[in-house]
């Protein structure tokens, strides 16, 4: 597989810098050409860096033949005060422009990927750099870019800075793999400041494209300062349109609906009849699971309308795609602790369970525990066993022993483990915050648990933990709707704060223990000068 790598080239009179990362090209009969086209100092006329610039030509002269990609899209001027034509002879790039350009202006030309060697497709960017005054313009400015929501580094994300009365664009990089970038050739200003993941290449924020922005509109950038943002720009999906995005029939009688947005106090219609609430369910804040009956093909619309969405979808619903009705146990390892309920989720909706034909075993002893503990809701069956009398259980489900709208179940057997107390840990955490937070803590799978809390501001303790390593993630739920809500750079909204904790608490059976929450930004700092 070809992969391309983004070098940051500045070729000046006195140097040419190379910035970037190894890459992977086609094999070939001999050693692999891993670099794209570089550009030959003394043969660049004008030389890059010039001041007093008064041509309106550039002659670059690479290393190797190339090839051009996209030039029209992918060579700009930045400040936007010229279209560049681009010619190409040999190894020799020509650039021009008709148009007259600012005086005591520094300007940039930019080849964003536009140059590729004819081989290996290795391409660059590539920044030629000049000033109509007497002065170039040299101040830098670095930012870094992160995922709001994981807080992981972001890379190839366009950082740019316009002027923030004209939205003119002054200047644009790429960040790297640590999600950094530094914009250069600057004058002292003011500035605003945006960072987007430019899927169509037009250098311009659409309404489709992740965005970051810092908290003041404008920044300044000063020629005695160390010109670095203070916070990292928070990289976010904008606020989608309320409506359904995906629906989808799956065998043997149900259709996933799922929505943009929380679902809440909705009511439904399936083929212009109102849905009874018995015939769905919620599997998490923005999507539902219908239960339907298979018996024929039909056209299946959907029509919902709850406090945020109100949209109207359709799929089809194939006869003769029917699938086994399947049981599983709610819990993947088949262990419950003492606080769960033993639940299993069933692939359709039931309608009738033979308790006859269900078996619960003792394992201790191989004694029949009755059926009369069993209860079912919708698609979930419920063993309500006393906790203290067993550890080891079997349950079969015989053949038909559930039915459901569009079947029967086969005979499933299920070995239970019922966990006593003194086999989990506790954690007990320190919390104080004055408003609503949704505290999450995570083990080396994934999340273990999540909790909505109002302005806590008392010790917590988390029960029934297995041993291992736990860290925490706190979300600060500013509108207390119980999840976390991405920003909106039309109102200039960020979005809600994240605050993580990297150190790990290890949990170990049958002990309690005491947690603070260090932020990773404060773990980071005793880090830095533990090392001095």
């Amino acid at each position: 597989m070809r992969m391309a790598s983004f070098r940051y080239l500045v070729f000046s009179g006195l140097s040419l810098l190379l910035f970037g990362c190894a890459q992977i090209g086609t094999l070939s009969g001999g050693e692999k050409d891993t670099s794209a086209p570089k550009p030959i100092e003394d043969k660049t006329t004008p030389p890059s860096a010039s001041t007093n610039f008064s041509s309106n030509k550039i002659k670059i002269t690479f290393d190797e033949f190339f090839k051009l990609n996209n030039p029209n899209q992918n060579v700009k001027m930045v400040p936007p005060h010229a279209q560049v034509n681009v010619e190409m002879k040999g190894k020799t790039l020509a650039l021009s422009w008709k148009d007259t350009l600012k005086s005591n202006q520094t300007y940039a030309i930019y080849l964003n990927g536009a140059i590729k060697d004819l081989t290996e497709g290795n391409d660059s960017t590539m920044q030629y750099v000049f000033s109509t005054g007497s002065v170039l313009d040299s101040l830098t400015y670095t930012v870094s870019v992160v995922d709001a929501y994981s807080n992981a580094p972001m890379d190839k994300i366009l950082v740019a800075l316009f002027h923030p009365e004209t939205k003119e664009l002054i200047s644009f990089n790429k960040t790297n793999n640590k999600g950094l970038s530094t914009l250069n050739y600057l004058a002292p200003g003011n500035y605003e400041l945006l960072a987007f993941n430019d899927l169509n290449g037009d250098l311009e924020l659409q309404p489709n494209e992740h965005v970051g922005f810092p908290n003041k509109k404008v920044i300044t950038i000063h020629p005695d300062s160390a010109n670095r943002a203070t916070e990292p720009l928070l990289l976010f999906n904008p606020e989608a349109k309320p409506e359904i995005r995906t629906i989808k029939y799956v065998p043997p009688g149900s259709i996933i609906i799922g929505s943009t947005q929380e679902i809440k106090n909705e009511t439904l219609y399936l083929n212009g009849n109102k849905v009874n609430s018995s015939q769905y369910i919620h599997l998490n804040q923005d999507s539902l699971k219908l239960f339907v009956s298979a018996d024929t093909s039909f056209r299946a619309e959907i029509i919902l309308n709850s406090d945020l969405v109100n949209d109207t979808v359709s799929c089809r619903v194939v006869k003769g795609r029917k699938k086994p009705v399947l049981v599983k146990c709610i819990n993947s390892d088949n262990t419950f602790s003492p606080s769960e309920s033993i639940r299993f989720e069933v692939g359709d909706l039931i309608t009738m369970i033979d308790t006859s034909k269900v078996t619960i075993l003792n394992e201790k002893d191989s004694s029949l525990i009755s059926n009369e503990v069993i209860s079912w809701d919708k698609n979930e069956i419920t063993l309500n066993i006393s906790w203290e009398e067993f550890t080891q259980i079997q349950v079969e489900f015989g053949n038909q022993a559930i039915q459901t709208v569009n079947g029967s179940a086969y005979k499933t057997n299920y070995p239970i483990t019922l966990n006593p107390a003194r086999k989990y840990g506790s954690i007990i955490v320190a919390l104080n915050y004055e408003s609503s937070i949704i505290l999450e803590l995570y083990d080396g799978t994934g999340l273990v648990e999540k909790l909505m809390l109002d302005a806590p501001n008392t010790p917590l303790t988390i029960s029934e933990l297995s041993p291992g390593n736990y860290t925490f993630r706190v979300i600060l739920d500013e509108n207390g709707n119980g999840k976390w809500d991405t920003g909106n750079y039309e109102r200039r909204k960020q979005p809600e704060t994240i605050e993580y904790y990297s150190k790990p608490t290890t949990v170990r059976a049958n002990w309690d223990v005491e947690v603070e929450l260090i932020p990773i930004s404060e773990v980071t700092e005793e880090d830095e000068e533990s090392t001095k």
